[in-house]
């Protein structure tokens, strides 16, 4: 059975006969890259900071992607808010406040502004202007701040560099150089032209030095596409004018931070890009996206992307492909562009359709909180980690992988139990969860309509089926039956056929860790701990023991149960001390309210396997 699983699927990937690979279409990064940046080299002339082979001052020197920075230039230190600002109510701020557009600071809202502003004339800081307008959304706090600011110098902003030339983590530097690599093979053997997006972010000013100079580093030619949920509006409502406040209105809204005002001041070359953006899109962003070979999808917030380039239907829902968009996937789908992206870049592509099914994006909660409730539709950012359930995006993300759902921060975070409610909610059958420092390698369908896909970096992509499972609802909670899990690591590879069908190839090279029938159940609790990695750990343990079955629990209640089996089918492959992968291994989920499978329990239903 080994051996047919193995033909199939060489034979989908085109390595059985040798045939040539097809050009990389997608690299889905799990986020956590191991990254070599200024920012953490207090002592940037002696010491080696994080991740990187040299110190600081010696990268600026060799590094030919940073040899126009000055060590003065250069941020060494975390980055830090600018200093408080002072504003001042007088007439000039008044008048400001009383001449914003209804779009901006809507008149009732104004009124009540004005009229708690009016007898003053005083200079204040932004807590006690705050004391004075008790209760206003980010936006129209953004406004009043702009309207009342005075005028201070800022002192010019340094560079936080980054390397991947001198990066110490090899898995880090091979995910880098891989787009760069498949970027430069669409365009014919030059060098190429990657332009990164840093819309994701809360303030996508802040992760523009940090991704620009990775990439030119990697061997890029490099640009960056000043998109945001900000200049979204901004186009759509013909306010380039009102840009700063429209983005520290977007910044601050469902961020943890909360504090993010005036960035045009902070970032002013920043800044004049975006306007020019927004004063001419086809000229610039739509010029721009034409000639790309690359883009990379910088992390944050997946809904942050989606809000930059897709608008609102009739409905209120993200289905409305701007022209940058349409673009993107025009170009995508012909082969002349390949779309990267990390964490919040690696869920956002997601999207388009599958027999007729949309294929939603992930966005937002932890696995007991799927579990146990459910996902809600997306309204916009969401606070990692702050909801009390998960949150999907039933029509999808930008719509660059159609293949099923995609999930990142995998294994580090626990989010087996919500990618595999997610993939069941949305009516898919596959879901990839990629590991941090590890992605996943998609390439553009061959001949006969099969994609291929493999594995690069240090971690391992988990990869739902549910084919042949179904879902279970009772009054205890959801459940699922017969689900279908791979765990692939590096040289690993899969398939998905013209038909829909998944194919999986262990790298027949590491060693098959045989099942030992005698073994007693592999056991964990708190098995979805957002952070312990107990789920990677139970696996482990079963592919290393040779145990039939595993099985674990959640720790909140209620509380879920996880079975786990070995099929005929199934196999654990490991080299040495080496993480172990596995393939065609079942899983089950079910509530226990009244208590969860017992090591005994487990034990008896290790005779009942076929």
């Amino acid at each position: 059975m080994h051996c047919r699983t193995w033909t199939l699927a060489a034979a989908l990937l085109g390595t059985a006969t040798g045939a040539a690979a097809e050009r990389v279409a997608n690299i889905i990064i799990g986020g956590g890259m191991q990254n070599c940046t200024s920012s953490n080299a207090p002592h940037p002339g002696s010491v080696l900071s994080l991740n990187c082979a040299l110190p600081w001052l010696e990268i600026l020197a060799k590094d030919p992607a940073l040899a126009e920075l000055k060590p003065e230039q250069v941020r060494f230190e975390p980055l830090t808010n600018s200093a408080a600002p002072s504003y001042r109510i007088d007439a000039n701020a008044l008048g400001k406040l009383a001449a914003l557009p209804e779009s901006i600071l809507p008149s009732a809202r104004k009124q009540a502004v004005l009229a708690a502003l009016k007898e003053r004339q005083e200079s204040l800081a932004a807590g006690e202007l705050q004391a004075l307008l008790p209760g206003l959304n980010p936006s129209e706090w953004a406004a009043v701040l702009h309207s009342c600011l005075e005028p201070q110098p800022r002192p010019p902003r340094r560079i936080q560099a980054r390397s991947v030339a001198y990066v110490s983590n090899a898995a880090t530097a091979d995910i880098y150089r891989s787009l760069v690599s498949a970027a430069r093979e669409v365009a014919g053997g030059r060098q190429p032209l990657i332009g990164f997006v840093t819309a994701a972010s809360a303030n996508p000013f802040a992760e523009h030095d940090i991704n620009f100079y990775a990439l030119r580093s990697a061997g890029a030619e490099v640009v960056w596409l000043p998109l945001s949920g900000a200049l979204r509006r901004a186009l759509n409502q013909g306010q380039c004018e009102q840009l700063p406040l429209l983005f520290d209105g977007y910044a601050n809204t469902g961020s943890a931070l909360r504090s993010q005002f005036h960035l045009h001041l902070d970032y002013p070359d920043l800044a004049a890009q975006q306007r020019r953006a927004c004063e001419d899109p086809e000229a610039g962003l739509n010029a721009v996206l034409r000639r790309l070979d690359g883009i990379f999808l910088a992390g944050g917030d997946q809904a942050r992307l989606l809000e930059s380039l897709v608008n609102l239907d009739a409905n209120g829902r993200h289905t409305s492909a701007s022209e940058q968009l349409r673009i993107l996937r025009q170009r995508h789908a012909a082969g002349s562009l390949v779309v990267a992206g990390s964490s919040a870049g690696n869920a956002a592509q997601a999207g388009g359709h599958v027999r007729g099914q949309p294929v939603a994006m992930i966005s937002g909660g932890e696995s007991w909180q799927a579990l146990a409730k459910g996902f809600v539709r997306g309204r916009g950012p969401t606070i990692e980690g702050a909801g009390s359930t998960g949150v999907t995006y039933p029509e999808g993300g930008l719509g660059l992988f159609s293949l099923g759902a995609l999930d990142s921060h995998f294994s580090q975070r626990g989010r087996e139990g919500r990618l595999l409610r997610f993939v069941a909610d949305s009516g898919l059958d596959y879901g990839f969860g990629v590991d941090e420092n590890t992605a996943l390698l998609v390439e553009r369908p061959n001949a006969k309509g099969a994609t291929a896909m493999r594995v690069i970096g240090a971690g391992g992509v988990f990869v739902v089926d549910l084919r042949a499972a179904r879902t279970m609802s009772t009054s205890d909670g959801f459940g699922l039956e017969g689900a279908t899990i791979h765990y692939l690591r590096a040289e690993d590879r899969a398939a998905i056929d013209a038909a829909g069908q998944l194919s999986v190839q262990l790298d027949p090279t590491r060693p098959l860790l045989p099942r030992l029938p005698d073994t007693p159940a592999a056991q964990m609790l708190d098995l979805q701990h957002p952070g312990a990695m107990n789920f990677f750990k139970l696996m482990q343990a079963m592919g290393r023991s040779g145990a039939a079955l595993a099985s674990g629990q959640t720790a909140q209640a209620p509380k879920f149960d996880f079975r786990i089996a070995r099929t005929p089918t199934s196999e654990f492959r490991a080299a040495g001390d080496q993480a172990v992968s596995y393939a065609h291994v079942r899983v089950s989920i079910a509530p226990c309210r009244d208590g969860c499978l017992t090591a005994q329990s487990a034990t008896v239903q290790n005779k009942k396997v076929p």
